[in-house]
């Protein structure tokens, strides 16, 4: 097995805050991106994915406003990840409060598609709509 394999296997979770615009506007966006093999390891990043959001909203207040996704899953969770991520959580839950106010860009996509799919969670309704061309929306 080459190494290039052995890393592509291997769980990762990283995130990165950008900010834009001038002092009293200011923006941040934070980008969360990782891999899971199985539906259990995506709950795992998921609960670190929650309780990193409720303290960067803590930290940054009205300023933290989008959320960009780019989660690495193989194909048959890729039901089961979506239909998780679009539940209706409660408004106490980090994940819940910050969904219910501002935009999640998603990007699912897998060793055999890597281009993937993108889609938009918003609205606090966390319905599921396909961005056919990403770039077109940004």
């Amino acid at each position: 097995m080459s190494v290039a394999k052995e890393s592509s296997n291997k769980s990762f979770y990283t995130t990165t805050d950008e900010q834009s615009g001038q002092f009293l506007f200011k923006k941040i966006t934070r980008t969360v991106s990782f891999n899971a093999n199985d539906f259990d390891e995506f709950l795992d990043h998921f609960r670190r994915l929650t309780y990193d959001l409720g303290i960067w909203q803590d930290y940054y207040g009205r300023k933290a406003t989008f959320l960009n996704l780019n989660i690495a899953v193989h194909p048959w969770i890729l039901k089961r990840v979506k239909d998780h991520l679009a539940h209706p959580f409660p408004l106490a839950h980090p994940y819940g409060k910050f969904t219910h106010k501002h935009p999640v860009i998603l990007h699912l996509h897998d060793p055999l598609d890597p281009k993937g799919q993108h889609y938009v969670l918003s609205n606090g309704k966390l319905s599921l709509k396909k961005v056919e061309d990403i770039d077109a929306t940004v």
